[in-house]
């Protein structure tokens, strides 16, 4: 199609000459055929011709392109260039002229105005430029002249443009987001939101805008997302007990720290330098002074009375009569306050403390403080390092109350520091075991009875009764024991 484009071109420019046409309908024909050629196709076995004036003719399989003399002919891809040889005499009609027509190679008769040229179909009109808006389309016919029978040029345009697809082309919306609005917040979790805008409304059919877009709706992002700064939670302390019970004293209190500051949060200096704040207390005028030592004069139930009361604390029944302890904390509830208790979590009211150190019995894992934890030693509440246990019962030598006799109970009934196992007078204590004779019994048990553990009953009787109820005792108790 391009190669008709180009032979419609070189036609047309040799039709215009006769043509009075202005610059511009001129140009807008010659951009039309060049729109043509260019979205044509080429066809196999095209040929090219240079013209005299350095023009370029383009010809399909079996075209002849002739100028003056000389006949270019394309067969396959190849040009062929033929001379015309003209016949030496013409023999014109009485009416005709011999001419010469521009272009031509030989002499012959002028055409009669019967002679003129003939117009081929219009063919098909090329694509229009533009799909919508407006744009241009051309259409083409060829003018066949016959030489020989003297024909001329044909009257009437080679070329015909229109205008095309003139409707408005379809307009689709345009929207875009804002800029993001102020942060709801300056820490922590804030968002910022967005709206959508409509920079073009749709228009001529065109794509319309979201429904998102048309209602507004917002787009949000998290923003500051850094941890706000935390403040001065703190409170004051309880106020600590009245320098004095009468005559006006003071007492103090604190700041004390819940929360600390976090995150470039704020506490006050003197929550943080731990300041105390004072204030007056028992501001009553005191009483006389108690006329015995250790006894305190105080306010109890409303009346001043004397108390034996050591620490000065002016408690009655003081758990801990020689510390200071107006609270009287027992958390074991032994009857042995906190403040003077060696053992606070262990029930302990004796406070046993073998080894005379800081810690009760019943809290010291080592009560005698000789190396061997208390649950494997032999004598807890008597140092013996070495565990010697001569009789090998339960217990060590240096607390058995019969270190050479097995006596696993450590029963004692005169409570004498002897064992039965091993007294010689279980009835009587002695504890010096100074015997009456080498054999069994010591010297209080051979004599005149004096008292006999279990026997006062039988005191102003017989003595032979004394002594059968004494021997009746001595045998139940060895039997039990035994």
């Amino acid at each position: 199609m391009w190669k008709l484009a180009l032979i419609s071109l070189a036609v047309v420019l040799s039709t215009v000459q006769g043509h009075n046409l202005g610059v511009q309908s001129w140009n807008r024909m010659l951009a039309e055929i060049m729109q043509t050629a260019k979205s044509g196709t080429c066809e196999a076995g095209a040929c090219f011709v240079r013209t005299e004036d350095n023009g370029i003719i383009g010809l399909k399989t079996g075209d002849d392109y002739i100028e003056g003399c000389t006949v270019y002919r394309c067969t396959q891809a190849r040009v062929e260039v033929i001379t015309i040889n003209c016949p030496e005499n013409i023999v014109c009609a009485d009416n005709q002229k011999t001419i010469m027509y521009p272009g031509g190679c030989c002499v012959q008769c002028e055409a009669q105005k019967t002679d003129i040229g003939v117009f081929t179909e219009w063919e098909e009109w090329t694509q229009c430029t533009a799909t919508c808006g407006g744009g241009r389309r051309a259409r083409k016919r060829e003018c066949i002249i016959d030489v020989s029978a003297g024909s001329v040029e044909c009257t009437g345009t080679l070329l015909e443009a229109q205008d095309c697809n003139t409707q408005k082309c379809p307009v689709p919306c345009r929207w875009e987001y804002g800029e993001y609005e102020e942060c709801s917040a300056t820490c922590g979790d804030g968002i910022k939101l967005r709206f959508p805008k409509i920079l073009q409304p749709p228009q001529n059919g065109g794509e319309p805008c979201p429904p998102f877009v048309e209602a507004g709706v917002s787009d949000e992002a998290p923003c500051n997302v850094i941890p706000c700064g935390v403040p001065c939670d703190w409170e004051w302390g309880e106020y600590g007990d009245c320098t004095v019970t009468c005559g006006g004293g003071t007492q103090t209190r604190v700041p004390r720290i819940i929360t600390p500051a976090q995150h470039g949060g704020h506490c006050p200096q003197h929550v943080i330098d731990g300041v105390p704040e004072t204030t007056t207390c028992n501001t009553a005028t005191c009483p006389p002074t108690c006329p015995n030592p250790g006894e305190n004069n105080c306010l109890i139930n409303g009346v001043y009375k004397c108390i034996h009361d050591p620490d000065k604390d002016c408690i009655e029944g003081d758990n801990c009569e020689l510390v200071y302890n107006p609270d009287q904390k027992d958390m074991d509830r032994d009857g042995v306050g906190d403040a003077c208790d060696n053992c606070k979590f262990y029930s302990n009211p004796n406070q046993e403390n073998s080894d005379d150190d800081e810690t009760g019995n019943e809290c010291d894992a080592d009560d005698d403080n000789d190396g061997v934890v208390d649950q494997n030693d032999n004598c807890q509440t008597v140092s013996n390092m070495n565990q010697v246990n001569s009789d090998r019962d339960n217990f060590g030598d240096a607390c058995d109350n019969c270190p050479r006799t097995v006596n696993n109970n450590q029963a004692d009934v005169d409570k004498d520091g002897v064992g039965n196992a091993c007294d010689n007078c279980r009835f009587y204590k002695n504890p010096e075991q100074n015997p009456s004779d080498p054999v069994t019994h010591g010297a209080r048990c051979t004599t005149r009875p004096q008292r006999p553990i279990g026997m006062e009953e039988y005191e102003d009787e017989d003595d032979n009764m004394k002594s059968l109820a004494a021997d009746i005792l001595e045998k139940l108790m060895q039997f039990v024991l035994e």
